[in-house]
């Protein structure tokens, strides 16, 4: 039994300076997020702010849901099963949404937690990030306004955003450890030809065929997210 799902909480993630509660706006200076937790609360640290997440309902589990998607973006140009499972002909058990990105607990998960961060955007895959603009000019989660010159840069910046409030909910003594992997794997080693991150946590609990072998960062079939990031930042 995956130990991450329990209780399902609202965290309402702002990250400007102002107070964070469930009244907080839906547009652009807020983004909502919905996260598991098997405690009744957690505190979740980004940026400097204390995020307190209040208890909510029980997990809807498996189930067929459309995943509004951002201004001009068509799920029907995305030929893949994640393209099927945001338009909501396919079920996922949902962990985090916002207006960019999903994230869906992994169908074969290899470590207690085994989530997969997807931009609702169609992106095949960290070899073609270079290429790609926004197709939204709505604020992202960072600091700048995306544009299509650094949108590869901050749409990697979100999805880190976003497995890291993963862990620290679901798994909060591997986050305050570091026992977590956040990682791609390289084409042609990837399973699905849609952009995804993989977090898994805690990594000392997975099998050791998959902590060191299918999600060993540093190899020709899998590299770590901040390696990924850096890459970006000099080609940017």
């Amino acid at each position: 039994t995956r130990a991450y799902i329990g209780k399902l909480v609202t965290a309402f993630l702002s990250f400007v300076n102002t107070p964070i509660s469930s009244t907080s706006s839906s547009g652009n200076d807020h983004q909502q997020l919905l996260l598991f937790s098997h405690d009744n609360s957690k505190k979740c640290i980004k940026q400097g702010l204390e995020l307190e997440l209040e208890l909510g309902q029980e997990p809807p589990g498996l189930e067929y849901k459309y995943h509004l998607p951002p201004p001009g973006v068509k799920y029907e140009t995305n030929p893949t099963i994640f393209g099927r499972i945001l338009e909501g002909t396919q079920p996922a058990i949902t962990l985090v949404e916002d207006e960019e990105l999903i994230s869906i607990e992994d169908k074969y998960p290899r470590a207690p937690l085994h989530a997969l961060v997807i931009p609702k955007q169609y992106i095949k895959s960290i070899n073609t990030l270079s290429g790609v603009t926004s197709t939204s000019t709505a604020v992202t989660r960072t600091t700048a306004t995306a544009t299509h010159e650094n949108y590869p840069l901050n749409l990697l910046t979100n999805m880190k955003q976003m497995a890291i409030a993963t862990v620290q909910v679901s798994q909060p003594n591997a986050y305050k450890n570091g026992d977590y992997i956040l990682c791609f794997h390289i084409p042609p080693f990837t399973s699905v030809k849609h952009l995804h991150l993989h977090v898994l946590a805690p990594a000392s609990e997975m099998k050791v065929q998959y902590r060191w072998g299918k999600y060993l960062v540093g190899t020709p079939w899998c590299a770590d997210l901040e390696d990924v990031i850096m890459n970006q930042m000099k080609m940017s």
